[in-house]
This record gives structure tokens, sequence and C-alpha cells, in this order.
């Protein structure tokens, strides 16, 4: 099978490659953060100082694969190590190229070579979150093996709600402790006032919203001195372009009111018929009566009258996940590099062991450092 492979370092490639990369993604029923869409808004907020390279192929003209990647400089943190790695890294929850099928293993093979040709003996390529079993995600792992690089690999899981036929049989497969808490902490919170779900569509509206979005989740994970990742700008401009790029039909933005006061919010997607849980946010002085909860109790309620598949809770095996989920995805991410060096040895062990070790401490001082370039997000 002969297929020719091109290579773009232009911004401007998302704009002429978009109708084909698209079509792929609708095709294959990948998940939208294999997507043009996505790796734009990615880009325009984070891509900075990196270098852009997008993989294109064909075959008899028509475009059969599309694989963007960053090549960037870490900070010391990292060890100023050069890292190679899918577009949008670990922000995206599943990784995978966008191929046609049948042309997995030529496409990557391909991209491959060409990526190890291009990089130094130093240079760490990452390729995260990869689902198991996925044809893509096998030529990878099969063709790292091959050439004979070293490679460390982390297994993590993505917990799913699959909907049965009606609300009935989704409510049985969950323990009786979760359904009694539901319908306690509903009525409690509906004798605070009415209980209301808003999801709004269009993209002014989603907008406008955004900054008490990134006030609440700022203010959620302060107590924990952990994930306070909106004191970034980068991130809320992601964000913010995530609603520009995708309000359209992939964006689900949605909030919960008691009263006149919004107690949870949640910022995901629909994709291939599926609710992905992003990023959630609760209001803390309604913590007691577990509002977030209550949130997505509603919104599987709505999902199942939408005809959804079901909520992909994405990467982590949290305990509040696990309590919902009927099933997972299993996803593999490799960490490589030609040779031994000190940078790879910092990522794939020594960062490993310090995290688990001193990872507390980490989180309580980071904060603390991040408040003292904090701007208001709210202006």
């Amino acid at each position: 099978m002969s297929i020719r492979v091109e290579v773009h370092d232009s911004p401007e490639t998302f704009r002429s490659l978009r109708k084909g990369w698209e079509r792929i993604v609708e095709e294959q029923k990948l998940h939208l953060f294999s997507g043009d869409a996505w790796h734009r808004a990615w880009w325009n907020a984070f891509g900075g100082t990196s270098k852009l390279l997008i993989y294109s192929g064909y075959q008899d003209g028509h475009l059969i694969g599309v694989w963007p990647f960053c090549l960037k400089r870490s900070s010391v943190k990292n060890f100023y190590s050069t890292i190679l790695e899918t577009l949008s890294g670990a922000s995206a929850d599943y990784c995978l190229p966008a191929v046609k099928t049948g042309f997995e293993e030529v496409f990557i093979e391909k991209v491959l070579s060409d990526i190890l040709k291009r990089t130094g003996r130093n240079i760490i390529l990452q390729f995260p979150h990869l689902p198991s079993g996925h044809p893509a995600s096998s030529a990878i792992a099969n063709l790292i093996n091959e050439k004979n690089i070293r490679a460390d690999c982390k297994t993590s899981v993505c917990p799913m709600l699959e909907f049965g036929p009606d609300y009935g049989s989704v409510e049985k497969a969950w323990k009786k402790s979760l359904r009694t808490d539901l319908r306690r902490q509903r009525r409690r919170l509906e004798e605070k006032g009415e209980l209301r779900l808003h999801i709004p569509g269009r993209k002014k509206e989603i907008l406008e919203i955004l900054p008490v979005f990134f006030e609440m989740h700022t203010a959620q994970w302060e107590t924990r001195k952990f994930n306070m990742k909106f004191l970034d700008p980068e991130m809320r401009q992601f964000c913010r372009n995530l609603a520009d790029e995708l309000h359209e039909n992939q964006l689900h933005f949605s909030y919960l009111t008691c009263g006149t006061e919004v107690i949870s919010m949640h910022l995901g997607f629909l994709s291939s018929g599926w609710l992905l849980w992003y990023m959630p946010a609760y209001n803390m002085a309604f913590e007691r009566q577990s509002p977030g909860k209550v949130h997505l109790h509603m919104l599987i309620e709505h999902g199942l009258g939408k005809g959804w598949k079901g909520i992909d809770f994405l990467q982590g095996n949290e305990e509040y996940k696990l309590m919902w989920s009927t099933t997972s995805v299993e996803t593999n991410s490799y960490t490589c590099s030609k040779a031994w060096s000190l940078q790879y040895s910092w990522l794939i062990t020594i960062k490993p062991w310090f995290l688990y070790n001193f990872g507390g401490l980490y989180r309580q001082l980071k904060p603390a450092r991040q408040m003292a370039g904090y701007v208001d997000i709210a202006h």
C-alpha cells in the first residue's frame, strides 16, 4: 500500500486540512480530541514558542490521515528536556491520530520514521492516552518495539457510565447508598430553592458565564491547595477558544441553580454520542448538599431523554467516578527516547517517585507561586 506523507509547520495548515480532517474523525467515530478544532484551540492558547509539526497522509490525492505534534523545550522542572509529543498532550484524554481504517500501520510507520530522522538522540518522544486495542494504538506500540527505542509505558483508565434503555435500568446499576444519597440531597436542595439545569447553547452566553466557572473552580480547589489551573491565563484562554471553536455542536456547557444561586457547573463535550465529563466545579457554600453529584444526576436524566450513549468520565479512577461507572476504557501512555539521558530518567523514574513521596508538599507550594502572579479572572 503506497501513500505519500507531507509535513507542515504553519498554523495555516489547520485551515487547509480542516474539512478532510474532520471528515476522517467523523467517519472513524473518533472523539473530538483527534480533530482539527480541538488541536487548533489548544495551539492558539499554548503554542507559544513551540514548533508545530502536522503530518498529513495521502493515497491517490485523497487525505487518509492527519497527526499533529508539538516540539517544545520544557522548563527547569523537567531539566529543560526537549520533548516532541502529540499536539495538546495530556490535555486530551484520548490521543489517537485521525487515520482511515486500513491505513493505520503504513501511515504511522512513515510518520514515526520521519520523526526519528528529525530528532536527536536525547529528544523525548511522548504518546499519551492511547486507547488499548485500537488499531492505531497497536500500530504505535508495535513500531516503538520494532524500532528498538527506549520506551516506558504507563496505564490509566477512563471510567464510563453506559446508559441502558431507560432510567430504571441505569439506576439499578448503582449501589443503594448512591441512590439513597441522591434522593436525600436533591430533597435538601429543593427545600432551599427551585433546582434548574441550564444548558446555554449560544457562544455569547457561554463566554459570558465562563469567568464565573473559572472563579468557582479556583475557589473549590484552593481549599485543597491543588489543581488551581485557572490561575494560568493560558488555561483560561484555552477554554475560551474551545467555546469559540466547538460551541455549535460539540461543546456542552451546563450549570445548576438552586433558587438564584449557581451551585454547580460543568464544561464538557458531546462526542460520538457520549457526554465527555471534562471539567466540573461546584459552589463550596453548598458542599454539604453534594451539588456536583446532583448536577450529574440531572444530566443523566437529560441525556437519557436526548438519546446519549452514556457519560465518559475520562482520565482518572477517582472514587466519585467509579461509583457511577459501569465500564471503562484502558489507555497507555508512552515516553520514549533513542538513548538514555538524565532527562529521560527523570521523566520515567525519578519524577514519578518524587511526586509519589512529596507530591502533597509540592501541591501546597505550587498555588502560592501561582497566586503571586494572580489576576482577577472575573475582569
